[in-house]
């Protein structure tokens, strides 16, 4: 669950970065656009002293624009390094959750290969075990043969015995 967190936070993170790059860039071509404006209004100003009043006030307001412009470039370059940062740590801590996977499978595996052996020395066991019962109740049946033949044996030489 913390890996799916993890991963849905890094591809947040990533559309916030792309987000505040193409922000960064929309700023750019607007702050090329008026400084372009800020030429233009300048290469004006010299052509008359009425002008020149009006451009300058222009001047002053495209300088403010500029100025806003830049503030926000800069905030949006800010924005940009913290998501990157916060990106870069949601990376790492995904490496160290794929290595605590990687560690736990082989960690799996290497029980799963004992469990397997232990199965089968379990199986070696079990048929040693049969193997051995089928001899015990050979023998048990011998010594029952055995015994019946001694007692037998006993009760024909009992009668038989005081004759001889």
């Amino acid at each position: 669950a913390d890996r799916h967190v993890l991963v849905e936070e890094t591809r947040r993170l990533r559309r916030r970065l792309a987000e505040a790059e193409r922000g960064a860039d929309s700023r750019r071509r607007e702050e090329t656009q008026l400084a372009q404006r800020l030429d233009a209004v300048s290469r004006r100003a010299g052509q008359s002293d009425t002008a020149a009043a009006e451009l300058a006030a222009a001047l002053d307001r495209e300088r403010h624009r500029l100025a806003e412009a830049e503030a926000r470039l800069e905030r949006s370059s800010a924005d940009s390094e913290r998501i990157r940062q916060a990106l870069a740590v949601r990376e790492a801590e995904l490496d160290r959750l794929r290595e605590d996977l990687r560690m736990e499978q082989n960690s799996c595996a290497t029980l799963r290969d004992a469990l397997e052996q232990e199965q089968r020395g379990n199986t070696r066991l079990k048929s040693a075990l049969e193997s051995r019962s089928d001899e015990v109740q050979r023998l048990e049946s011998e010594l029952e043969q055995f015994r019946y033949r001694q007692t037998t044996k006993h009760s024909e030489t009992g009668s038989g015995g005081g004759a001889q």
